[in-house]
């Protein structure tokens, strides 16, 4: 295989270069949804986000409800609003009348 190695080039488009061969590629910013690791962009995990590009070094974890932390449907989620609390999820809390256990009954949507 044919190896080329350019110092600059601008103006040229990547494509005209068919035989070249990255080498390694290094990240030094990630997306929103994405954290930076090692010079890797690495997608937020379920029940984790992360709302704008940058260099972060992890995400947030979504937030929680009665000591339920919430989770997301799917990996790389960017926004706080993909968080909710999962249909089934029990709880125990303690109010001015007694205490004792709850179940929610269907996901629990964080909003702002």
């Amino acid at each position: 295989m044919k190896r080329m190695y350019f110092v600059l080039c601008c103006l040229c488009p990547l494509s005209v270069f068919a035989d070249c061969v990255l080498e390694a590629t290094t990240y030094t910013s990630c997306n929103a949804g994405y954290y930076l690791s090692s010079g890797s962009c690495v997608a937020c995990a379920e029940g984790y986000y992360k709302s704008s590009a940058g260099t972060a070094t992890s995400c947030t974890r979504c937030p929680s409800s009665n000591g339920v932390y919430g989770t997301t449907a799917a990996t790389g989620t960017t926004s706080v609003v993909s968080c909710y609390i999962p249909s089934g999820a029990t709880y125990t809390f303690s109010d001015s009348t007694g205490s004792g256990t709850a179940t929610i009954t269907s996901n629990c949507y964080y909003s702002n």
